[in-house]
């Protein structure tokens, strides 16, 4: 988790960050009389962030969009329920093949 993403850019974790919630302490409840504390607070320990796969999701996606603007001037187009058919690193293209539809070609703008 926050490894991965701030090996990108502490940006980005910051983004993140924002969407979810700071908590340093969990215990595990198995019923109502018995629970195991996980974690307490400790000194010089950050906080884990909970957060919920939409907000992560979320999050990642308006920070590819705000960077795609700010540094090559490109727009982020996002397609769900696509199949990749090809990928072309040298002219930035992917083709995909969307439900109901030929195959359809997408690049930078």
């Amino acid at each position: 988790g926050r490894s991965a993403i701030r090996s990108v850019e502490e940006t980005l974790w910051t983004a993140v960050k924002e969407r979810g919630f700071e908590c340093e302490r969990f215990r595990l409840h198995f019923n109502s009389k018995f629970n195991v504390k996980l974690r307490d607070r400790e000194d010089g320990v950050e906080p884990s962030v909970l957060i919920y796969q939409t907000d992560l999701c979320g999050a990642l996606l308006d920070e590819l969009d705000r960077r795609a603007e700010i540094e090559c001037s490109a727009e982020v187009e996002v397609h769900f329920d696509s199949n990749i058919s090809r990928v072309d690193l040298e002219s930035s293209t992917i083709a995909m093949k969307e439900e109901g539809e030929g195959t359809a070609t997408r690049g930078r703008k």
